[in-house]
C-alpha cells in the first residue's frame, strides 16, 4: 500500500476506542468511516472452482482471499473493511487454531484490524431471520424448498424453529393458559400479553395462520425425517415464556408429526447438539427428571401434566412447588402489594389475606441492565426486529 493510501486510509478511518477500556487484541470496538461503499457477501472457505482446503486454517485464509478478490473489484484494499463478522461451526476449533488464524490473518489482511464480531452457535431459525440478520430460508407462506431442507440435513446444521404461529391453536385450546403455574406465576403484564393473544386467536380469521404454520411444521418433518438436526426453540423470553415449548410441541403433532418425533426436537437431541448430559435417562447425565400424569408419546398435550420434578436428585411435586403462591390472583395486587416499601428487598412468599405482595417497580438502575428480559417494552422492540415480517 502506497504512502497516499495510507494516508487516505487514516483520513477516512477512525477508530473508536473509550477511555479506560482494555485494548483489544485483532479487532476494534467501533470504527468511524466516510467515503464510496463497498458491500461483500458471505463468503465461505472455497476457491474459484468451488474446492475447499483440507483443514480449518487453510479454508480461513481462502475465504480472506475471496474478501479481497472481491474487494479489488471494487477499487478497496483490506485496510479500508470496516466491519468483519465471523461464523464457524466449531468454536472448539476455532480456539484451537487462534494462533495460526492470527498469523494468516496478517498474511492477507495485513494490520488492519477493523470491528469484528464472531458467532459460532451453529444454528438457524425456521420464522424468524437468520444468522446472517438479513436473509430467510423460507417463504412468506411459510414453506420451504427441498433443496435447503437437503442442505440442512446432509451438513447437519441445527435448526430451530421457534413456532411463533402456535398461538393459532389457542383458537380451540387454551389449557395451558388456565393452568394454575401459569396464573399464579406469570405477572401481570405477562397475563395481559398472553389474554391479547387468546383473544386474537379466537375472534380473527386463522385461515392464513394455520396454513402457514403447517407449512413450517412440514419442514420439521421432512429434517426429522430426512436425518436433520432439529431443536425445538422457545425465544424465551420472547415468546410466552415455559408455554411456547408445549405449544410448538402441539403444532408438531397437529400438522403431522408424530408425539415422539416432536418430543426428541425438545429432549434428546438438543442435548446431544449442545454436547452436554441432557435430555436422556443415562448414567453419567444430570438427574433432572419431569414426571407426569399421562403418556405425551399417545397424547402430546400429557406432556404439560407435570405431577412432580426431580432436579439435581431432589423431588419435588408441583403442588409443594406452588404453595407459597396463595392464589390465581396473588400476583394482580390488592391491599397487600399496594402497601409494599419502595425497597429493594426479597418478596415475602404471603401478604396478609393470603395474597403475595409485589412490590412496586424498582427505578431504573445500572445493576439491572443484565436483566432486560423483564422489561415489556424492550421484549417487545426484540420481537418487532426480530420475529415481524416487513
Amino acid at each position: 500500500m502506497s504512502e497516499s493510501d495510507t494516508l487516505a486510509r487514516r483520513a477516512s478511518h477512525v477508530v473508536l476506542q473509550p477511555a479506560g477500556w482494555p485494548q483489544p487484541q485483532g479487532y476494534a470496538n467501533g470504527i468511524k468511516a466516510r467515503g464510496e461503499m463497498v458491500f461483500v457477501g458471505g463468503m465461505i472457505g472455497w476457491d474459484e472452482h468451488e474446492r475447499f482446503p483440507p483443514d480449518f486454517v487453510g479454508q480461513t485464509r481462502q475465504l480472506l482471499k475471496n474478501i479481497v478478490a472481491v474487494l479489488a473489484e471494487g477499487g478497496a484494499t483490506p485496510q479500508h473493511i470496516v466491519r468483519m463478522t465471523w461464523y464457524v461451526r466449531d468454536m472448539d476449533e476455532y480456539l484451537k487454531a487462534r494462533p495460526a488464524l492470527g498469523e494468516v490473518y496478517r498474511e492477507v489482511m495485513g494490520d488492519h484490524y477493523p470491528a469484528m464480531a464472531l458467532g459460532g452457535d451453529g444454528t438457524e431459525h425456521i420464522g424468524a431471520t437468520n444468522r446472517f440478520g438479513y436473509s430467510r430460508t423460507v417463504t412468506n407462506v411459510g414453506s420451504g424448498y427441498s433443496d435447503v431442507i437437503d442442505m440442512f440435513d446432509q451438513s447437519k446444521m441445527a435448526r430451530t424453529p421457534t413456532l411463533f404461529g402456535n398461538t393459532t391453536l389457542y383458537r380451540d385450546d387454551t389449557s395451558l393458559v388456565t393452568d394454575p403455574r401459569v396464573t399464579r406465576l406469570y405477572p401481570p403484564w405477562r397475563q395481559a400479553a398472553l389474554a391479547a393473544t387468546v383473544t386474537a386467536a379466537k375472534t380473527t380469521d386463522q385461515t392464513v395462520a394455520r396454513a402457514n404454520l403447517a407449512n413450517q411444521v412440514a419442514q420439521v418433518k421432512a429434517m426429522v425425517r430426512g436425518g436433520g438436526v432439529v431443536t425445538t426453540g422457545t425465544d424465551s423470553p420472547i415468546d410466552h415464556l415455559a408455554i411456547s415449548t408445549h405449544m410448538n410441541l402441539r403444532a408438531m403433532v397437529t400438522f403431522g408429526m408424530t408425539p415422539q418425533e416432536a418430543l426428541i426436537t425438545a429432549m434428546s437431541t438438543s442435548g446431544t447438539f449442545l454436547g452436554d448430559q441432557l435430555g436422556r435417562i443415562a448414567n453419567g447425565f444430570y438427574a433432572d427428571l419431569a414426571i407426569v400424569d399421562g403418556d405425551p408419546l399417545g397424547n402430546i398435550a400429557d406432556a404439560a401434566k407435570v405431577t412432580a420434578v426431580v432436579t439435581n436428585g431432589a423431588y419435588a411435586t408441583v403442588k409443594d412447588l406452588l404453595a407459597p403462591y396463595a392464589s390465581a390472583t396473588a400476583t394482580t395486587g390488592g391491599a397487600g402489594a399496594a402497601a409494599a416499601p419502595q425497597t429493594q428487598q426479597a418478596p415475602q412468599a404471603k401478604a396478609a389475606g393470603g395474597r403475595n405482595r409485589v412490590l412496586p417497580a424498582v427505578p431504573k438502575h445500572a445493576s439491572q441492565r443484565g436483566f432486560w428480559w423483564n422489561a415489556p417494552e424492550v421484549l417487545e422492540a426484540a420481537r418487532e426486529s426480530c420475529c415481524s415480517t416487513p
